[in-house]
């Protein structure tokens, strides 16, 4: 399937959304938070490596819009992502907050003393006890995420209060927008074909649900897939209803 091509596109006219030049990547980037969507445009549609002389402005991939651009300035790239993807730089600060290497010093990180043998016990005892108790895999354990946390509650100084579930609720929903506003930004600059699948599934309580990922290489030949949507399923799975 043909997907949005950020690429390229038909000559510019005064009702299109269309870059009249092809669109390439800002080199040497300073401040890369400020370029997660905006790229530069060439005078022509001709798909060659273009310095950054040759721009002619920047181009909003997400907004579909023409951004001011000079030559050594960012001003005013940085207006247009502070005024229009807030959201966007405040999930990359995020980001950076929320890596484990942040939160410590490099030698608290290398004297943090395993603990006894007693508490390593018990605490293998409680995992697997959570493992069991709520249907954990085994490999949870290799889970990036949950390595992160338990490599923060080892170091964290002080006690760790666990969040309610509505606290876990809102937070997860806050984090699921800035999520999808990613998404569309690497799909916007990175696909130009697509294939789709789909996966239907029922939970443990019998609910059953349908799923929709795309899947698409980039121009360095990487994998990616992202999952647009899951919607529960009502009535006969018959072919007219899915």
């Amino acid at each position: 399937m043909d997907g949005q091509n950020s690429e390229g596109g038909a000559a510019q006219n005064k009702n299109s959304c269309t870059p009249p030049g092809f669109l390439f990547v800002q080199p040497k980037q300073k401040r890369k938070e400020y370029w997660q969507c905006i790229k530069l445009v060439a005078p022509t549609m001709e798909e060659k490596k273009w310095k950054v002389s040759e721009a002619i402005f920047a181009w909003c991939t997400l907004c579909n819009c023409k951004v001011k651009w000079k030559l050594g300035e960012i001003n005013f790239v940085k207006s247009h992502m502070q005024t229009k993807h807030k959201l966007l730089l405040n999930m990359n600060e995020e980001d950076k907050k929320a890596s484990i290497a942040n939160f410590f010093p490099t030698k608290e990180q290398q004297n943090t003393r395993p603990v006894s043998k007693a508490n390593q016990e018990l605490g293998e005892a409680l995992l697997v006890k959570w493992v069991a108790e709520s249907l954990r895999p085994f490999h949870i354990v290799e889970d990036n995420g949950f390595r992160d946390l338990a490599a923060f509650l080892c170091r964290v100084n002080g006690k760790f209060s666990v969040p309610t579930r509505n606290t876990l609720c809102t937070r997860t929903e806050r984090m699921a927008l800035l999520v999808e506003k990613r998404m569309r930004i690497a799909m916007g600059s990175e696909m130009k074909y697509f294939a789709a699948t789909t996966d239907m599934w029922s939970g443990r309580t019998r609910e059953a649900f349908i799923s929709l990922t795309v899947h698409y290489l980039t121009k360095e030949f990487t994998w990616r897939n992202f999952t647009l949507e899951v919607s529960p399923v009502r009535g006969r799975h018959t072919a007219i209803n899915i």
